[in-house]
């Protein structure tokens, strides 16, 4: 069965700026800093940060610890927004964390501009940041930046359930890398999966003695890898670190996701799971593969998740009611195999680019193992998108 949710020395700064400084950027305590700066050298956790009184107050006790990586990210939230621009969507915010050298996975984002005092955004920011229970450690970003009067307020939160030894961003061909990684929560097991300049993911030999993990992998063609932690944790299975290293190529100037294989397939105006379903034949289509059957026994216990996440407001692949293959059971399906995508996005164009950027995720929608899908989609009262895609191979 196969399950994927979309959900020391720190790392160096790199000479290129992929932000423009502002006028004015300041870090909480009003002192002036050079801006958020381009791609690292490293990615790595936890990260050390510039004392600072005034940010430590404002987030108080919603957030166990700053992180340095995540100050810059929030940063460039709070020049942008103060610029007028809205805060990123999920996969946007990921690639940021990445750039600025952060390895967490399903981070979220906080902003508010105004003339007064950034303390009296303090309220409803300490709402927002007790507004989930934390899994692991709950670390946090904060910076503010000026326009005249005007100031603008961001915060980056993230759960972290594990940490990462430094990875080099920057690599060259032909290279050996080790991912060298602790986790923070209890795991039953853990591996490693690979995504490279090709479109097909793969796991690589982990070794895992129930805290501490590694896995040596090889570069061996230019162009962009992404690799990912996946971890069984309390709830099932879920990523819980992300590092990129680009191989004999830079990486772009601007941390901008690229749209999805499939996204062109989606109308608006569509029903959620039938958009979903369209991208996910388009994507696969174009890496040569069937289209996988729609089916309505696993489409009900799809949408039957999809609204129980809703509900229990978050994600995951147990709720209280089993795994994926042990729902199929209860409902009297017969499945050779089983796997499960479960996102949550702003909308549901962003939830198939979200799933796809995933190697996990990716894994399970490219698999050519499965014959059969169930797609469950929902939205919740601020319009955003809880989506489940249940895949299975039925037996003959």
């Amino acid at each position: 069965m196969t399950l994927a949710l979309v959900a020391g020395c720190g790392p160096g700064r790199a000479p290129s700026s992929a932000v423009p400084a502002p006028a004015a950027a300041r870090n909480a305590s009003g002192a002036a800093t050079s801006g958020a700066t381009g791609w690292q050298t490293a990615t790595g956790s936890p990260e050390p940060v510039v004392p600072d009184a005034r940010a430590d107050s404002l987030l108080g006790e919603g957030c166990q610890r700053r992180d340095g990586a995540l100050d810059r990210v929030a940063l460039v939230l709070a020049e942008r927004f103060g610029a007028g621009e809205p805060l990123p969507d999920t996969v946007e915010l990921e690639l940021l964390l990445r750039q600025q050298g952060a390895p967490y996975v399903w981070p979220r984002s906080f902003a508010r501009s105004q003339s007064d005092d950034p303390a009296l955004a303090q309220p409803r920011l300490r709402s927002w940041l007790t507004s989930s229970v934390p899994v692991g450690e709950q670390r946090c970003g904060l910076a503010l930046a000026w326009r005249g009067a005007q100031s603008s307020l961001a915060v980056v939160a993230a759960d972290v359930l594990a940490d990462l030894e430094p990875l080099p961003i920057r690599a060259r061909v032909g290279s050996w890398l080790t991912l060298r990684a602790a986790m923070r929560v209890p795991a039953s097991g853990a591996k490693v999966v690979l995504l490279g300049p090709s479109r097909s993911p793969r796991p690589l030999p982990t070794a895992f003695d129930g805290r501490r993990l590694s896995a040596p992998f090889a570069l061996d063609r230019p162009g962009r890898f992404l690799v990912q932690v996946l971890a069984e944790v309390d709830g099932g299975p879920r990523p819980v670190l992300e590092a990129l290293v680009f191989a004999d190529v830079e990486p772009p100037e601007h941390a901008e996701p690229e749209p999805a294989p499939g996204e062109a397939a989606a109308d608006p105006a569509m029903e959620l799971a039938l958009a979903l379903e369209l991208m996910l034949a388009q994507a696969r289509n174009e890496e040569g593969l069937p289209r996988l059957r729609r089916d309505e026994s696993l489409d009900r216990l799809a949408q039957s998740h999809a609204r129980a996440m809703l509900d229990a407001g978050r994600i995951g692949h147990d709720l209280g009611r089993g795994n994926p293959a042990e729902r199929a059971r209860a409902a009297g399906l017969e499945l050779r195999s089983a796997g499960e995508n479960v996102a949550l996005a702003r909308d549901v164009v962003l939830v198939h680019r979200k799933l796809f950027a995933s190697p996990s995720h990716r894994a399970n929608m490219l698999s050519p193992s499965f014959d059969a899908v169930g797609i469950g989609a929902v939205r919740d009262g601020s319009g955003r998108v809880w989506a489940c895609q249940l895949f299975g191979q039925h037996t003959r």
